[in-house]
């Protein structure tokens, strides 16, 4: 995954998110790289409800085409949809307390 700078308030205007919430460093362990590097890749893909801009979830069909096209095993499918679950949780509960 390329390498991007810290967004600006301008950049992050309406997202939930401020400059502030964005570390420069993060330890991602290795187990869970796969369900991160899909979870940045749909950074575009959350659906937005109201006129506030609030997040409520990624759009799954994107999710889901996109994991289809990984040729997982079933197994596998089902353990990466359960941790990019996780991590859109956790990125929810961030974004909507702001």
């Amino acid at each position: 995954m390329a390498y991007r700078p810290r967004p600006s308030a301008e950049e992050l205007a309406g997202s939930g998110f401020e400059p502030a919430d964005y570390d420069e460093t993060a330890e991602i362990w290795p187990e869970n790289w796969p369900a991160w590097h899909l979870f940045a890749e749909l950074d575009t893909q959350w659906h937005r409800a109201g006129m506030d801009g609030r997040k409520t979830g990624l759009q799954y069909p994107v999710l889901w085409a996109r994991m289809d096209r990984m040729n997982l095993t079933p197994a596998a499918w089902e353990q990466l949809y359960d941790d990019v679950r996780e991590l859109e949780a956790a990125a929810l509960r961030t974004m909507n307390t702001h």
